[in-house]
């Protein structure tokens, strides 16, 4: 594509061509390109992804009396994608830089035909002239240069650094005021400023597919621009590829704009994750399924098995952690990739960790009490029974009784195994505890009964403790020291490892 000046009222300040040839090519024939063109400027692509900006002018001959206006130039200024001027070029017609390419006569007109490259224009360009042209939406502008000319006598001049002597205008307002001009003149003139060049900027226009959550670079770009373009996938997704105009693999990849408007889609598929499950440490096996990012399924109730003990739930994160999904939950897959951070990870696997129930604790395994207390018959069902306690993980403290589907009592009590006693003797107690899950544990405790005399409470040295869950361990896992609140150092419930257990399952 190219340009077209035209100048009503003045013969060429420059060289004066003979007649020539008529050449065949629009872009050869100053009389022709104008017929074709008009004052349109015309980019005409070429070859190394270069080009050449034309244009031509129209003057009636033989007037030199009178003021007329005349061309002396152009002024070529770039904008940024901001809409800010951030270079300005000069170019005098016939100059250094503005070639002149055909001049010639047809009835009474003078035609005259020129030319500049845009690889001479990036040439003179400052870097942010550069900067701005490499990027989208940034945009070159044309003024024409012109100054008066009274009875064929210019009233100034120019060069290709710009205005040079005398009166010389690169705005609109600028000649328009410089003389009282017609009305005609005056619209005439318009089409000498703010020109901007026919097929020398080209639109690339991007798409979002499934799955994509934004694209980068679209915009309107010059040609022979290296343009990059880049996509961001949405949770979930992963790219698949660039369709259009051009085809790439990578989210991100460069094309040369050159010749026409480029449109392309970038596209993304649906992750899907494979979930394996772990009998952490019981038998059987389940089958391993795979899912996409959008699906939903139920956590397995069974497929796995343990002695003396039952599937509470699931862990998805640690093998020895707490139950994270019960077993029939429904499962999000978005929800569970969000948890572990997996939302772009494609194909990726996650094992289900089997969490057991395995029944609850009874603690202690020893109670003592004085001969004669057994003998006066205050050993009784429930005086052993808060002594004993059973402790469950899922279902904590498990009173004594039968509480909906819990059980904690003790086993074929009799009273006069206690009252008949005559000296020091072990008793053997069992326990038995159910949780909420239906596992079961059966507990041995030994009743020592000793002969022992009863002392007055002022006898007896020491306190009571009590302890709480911020004063046993530390965020590491460390008991806390006596000194800062923590069990004494020589306490059995730091030294026993029963005791410091239930602590532990106590403080969950």
């Amino acid at each position: 594509t190219g340009m077209v000046l035209v100048v009503l009222c003045v013969l060429s300040l420059f060289k004066v061509f003979e007649p020539e040839t008529v050449k065949a090519g629009v872009y050869d024939n100053a009389y022709t390109f104008y017929q074709t063109h008009g004052s349109q400027m015309r980019f005409l692509a070429g070859a190394n992804n270069q080009g050449e900006i034309y244009y031509a002018t129209k003057a009636k001959k033989d007037l030199n009396t009178g003021i007329k206006y005349t061309t002396l130039g152009w002024k070529i200024r770039i904008f940024n994608n901001n809409g800010v001027l951030v270079d300005t070029i000069y170019y005098k017609l016939g100059g250094a830089h503005m070639k002149t390419v055909d001049v010639r006569s047809e009835s009474g007109y003078e035609y005259c035909l020129y030319r500049v490259t845009l690889t001479n224009m990036k040439d003179r360009m400052s870097s942010l002239g550069l900067q701005a042209l490499n990027n989208p939406n940034c945009n070159i502008v044309f003024d024409a240069c012109t100054t008066t000319k009274l009875n064929g006598v210019l009233q100034g001049g120019m060069t290709d650094a710009g205005p040079s002597w005398g009166s010389v205008y690169t705005t609109y307002n600028g000649i328009v005021n410089a003389q009282d001009w017609s009305a005609a003149t005056k619209e005439t003139l318009k089409s000498y400023y703010n020109k901007m060049v026919e097929g020398l900027f080209y639109n690339v226009t991007l798409k979002k597919g499934n799955g994509i959550s934004r694209v980068t670079g679209e915009g309107k770009y010059c040609f022979g621009t290296m343009v990059t373009v880049s996509a961001e996938v949405q949770d979930g997704y992963h790219f698949k590829n660039w369709t259009g105009n051009h085809g790439s693999l990578y989210k991100s990849f460069s094309f040369l704009l050159c010749g026409s408007d480029v449109t392309v889609t970038a596209n993304a598929e649906e992750n899907s994750y494979e979930i394996v499950y772990d009998s952490n440490g019981g038998n059987g096996t389940i089958p391993s399924q795979t899912y996409r990012f959008s699906e939903s399924f139920v956590s397995p109730t069974n497929g796995f098995s343990k002695k003396g003990a039952s599937i509470s739930g699931w862990n998805v994160s640690d093998p020895n952690g707490n139950i994270q999904y019960i077993g029939g939950e429904n499962v999000s897959v978005k929800e569970l990739t969000t948890k572990l951070n997996l939302q772009q990870d494609n194909g990726a696997t996650i094992v289900f960790y089997a969490v057991w129930d395995k029944g609850p604790i009874i603690q202690p395994a020893h109670i003592y009490a004085s001969l004669e207390d057994a003998q006066a018959g205050r050993i009784t069902e429930m005086w052993l029974a808060l002594r004993v306690r059973a402790i469950d993980r899922e279902d904590g403290i498990i009173p004594y009784g039968r509480k909906n589907n819990k059980l904690f009592f003790l086993m074929n009590y009799q009273a006069s195994k206690y009252t008949k006693l005559q000296k020091e003797e072990v008793i053997i107690e069992t326990f038995f505890a159910r949780d909420s899950a239906g596992n079961t544990t059966r507990k041995i405790v030994e009743v020592h009964i000793l002969d022992t005399q009863m002392y007055p409470a002022d006898k007896f040295t020491g306190k009571v403790r009590f302890i709480s869950k911020k004063y046993f361990k530390d965020e590491n896992g460390n008991l806390i020291s006596e000194m800062l609140g923590g069990l004494a150092e020589d306490s059995v419930w730091r030294l026993d490892d029963t005791y410091r257990t239930l602590l532990e399952q106590l403080f969950q």
